[in-house]
């Protein structure tokens, strides 16, 4: 079966309306699929089961954890490992980000051919509760109806480039999209001056991609404190265990306390990764202001050290910078006026004084949206217009409760990064995971109890 086509007819009173086709979205139908609870996956990309991260075509784009850590199933941890080994691959290696989307898109079509998925390729514009279940409008006007609703829209792009001045041909908001990818591919083979705003993962992938296509130019990545991810090492580390009991409850103790323990520990990852099975935890017992000033201030520090990237891409980044074709710059950008064919780009740097980047294109990989509100999806727009959904008290998700159901609503859940005010650590293969099958888990109780 070629996936977006119809499966066979599937019971309408059973079925779950999961909106978005990326990981979230396919992790959920694939776990309701074992349940033998039929779903419509509705996602307007040419592509499911992918998402951004693992839609792209660029072998160099690695996974940032190996492969032995990312099976789609909790109970089977070495599932993907084993689906490698064909390519001669190991569980400590680092696996292309296509190759993994592969394997999510064949587990997802092994579901769809008992007639358990089918994926509608349209634009989810409006939903709302419909008796016991929902109903969906799509753009081309066409009705969907189920037992349940389940928001699974990823991360959303980001904000337009934030640079007063700059023309618009010269701007590239969204790596990630197709005309993002094939503006990018013109000008690393252009050798043309680039300005990367942000310094994280999305920096990485962009200069991967410009590495790879032989780039002889000159970028410049931009970030208020110029923080790189930091590399996993080529050999395992053990992750040394966290007693939530043993966290300090307050946000600047807590700081104090994981310095020290990474210094105790043979590595500072070693004391990160421990913390994985508990972050989630200590997240949620943290205040609102706690957790908004760690937003505000201790994001950038946990993010580098937590979300790291492949000692083959590290080595890659350090290449570039080493050999002037990258360099990295703690600052902000200021304004842009045009002069010689180039934007000249007035660069406001940390610590004090100012400088100038000229540049053919400013890139935006500042990262996913940050204001749930402001996300240019109409189905988001709908619901919280009609208050069926609310933004989290965070402002970076919606609000839903233990079960990660939508706060105030019946047969309604969210799955990944539209849950991170709840969870903050929600964006990575582990976790959703694990969500998913929690979440498949409750709809199956709901549908045997109220079915």
């Amino acid at each position: 079966m070629q996936m977006g086509e119809a499966t066979q007819a599937m019971d309408g009173d059973r079925t779950i309306i999961i909106i978005g086709g990326g990981f979230s979205g396919a992790a959920l139908a694939i776990q309701l699929a074992a349940r033998g609870i039929p779903s419509t996956i509705v996602e307007a990309r040419g592509q499911v089961a992918r998402g951004a991260a693992y839609s792209t075509r660029d072998d160099e784009h690695l996974l940032n954890v190996p492969a032995g850590k990312m099976s789609l199933w909790p109970g089977r941890p070495h599932d993907f490992a084993e689906h490698v080994e064909e390519d001669g691959l190991g569980p400590q290696d680092f696996v292309s980000r296509r190759r993994f989307g592969e394997y999510v898109a064949a587990e997802l079509a092994r579901a769809a051919t008992v007639g358990c998925v089918r994926v509608v390729r349209d634009r989810a514009v409006s939903a709302r509760p419909d008796g016991e279940g929902w109903s969906v409008t799509l753009a081309n006007g066409d009705r969907l109806d189920g037992a349940g609703l389940v928001l699974a829209n990823g991360n959303q792009p980001p904000s337009p480039v934030p640079v007063d001045g700059l023309a618009d041909e010269r701007r590239i908001d969204n790596p990630w999209s197709p005309e993002g990818r094939a503006a990018i591919a013109r000008l690393a083979q252009s050798g043309a001056p680039l300005l990367l705003l942000g310094t994280g993962l999305t920096m990485v992938d962009v200069a991967l991609t410009l590495d790879r296509a032989d780039y002889a130019g000159r970028a410049t990545a931009l970030s208020r404190r110029g923080q790189l991810p930091r590399a996993h090492v080529a050999q395992a580390l053990t992750p040394l265990p966290t007693p939530i009991d043993e966290v300090p409850a307050s946000l600047a103790a807590m700081v104090g306390w994981l310095r020290a323990r990474a210094e105790k520990a043979d590595d500072w990852r070693a004391a990160i990764d421990g913390m994985r099975p508990v972050t989630q935890a200590i997240w949620q017992r943290l205040s609102v202001s706690e957790q908004s000033r760690f937003l505000r201030h201790l994001r950038p520090w946990w993010d580098v050290h937590r979300h790291r990237i492949a000692p083959q891409a590290a080595a890659v980044v350090e290449a570039m910078v080493g050999d002037g074709r990258l360099e990295i710059v703690a600052g902000r950008a200021v304004r842009a006026i045009e002069a010689d064919g180039l934007a000249r780009i007035e660069v406001a740097r940390r610590g004090g004084g100012t400088g100038v980047v000229e540049a053919a294109a400013v890139i935006n990989c500042t990262g996913p949206l940050a204001s749930l509100a402001k996300a240019d999806d109409p189905l988001l727009q709908q619901m919280l217009g009609d208050e069926l959904v609310m933004v989290d008290e965070l402002g970076i998700g919606v609000k839903v409760d233990e079960g990660d159901r939508l706060a105030g609503l019946q047969r309604a859940w969210g799955i990944g990064p539209v849950t991170k005010g709840k969870h903050w650590e929600i964006t990575a293969v582990p976790d959703i995971r694990l969500q998913a099958e929690r979440i498949a888990g409750d709809i199956a109780a709901n549908l045997a109890v109220t079915v």
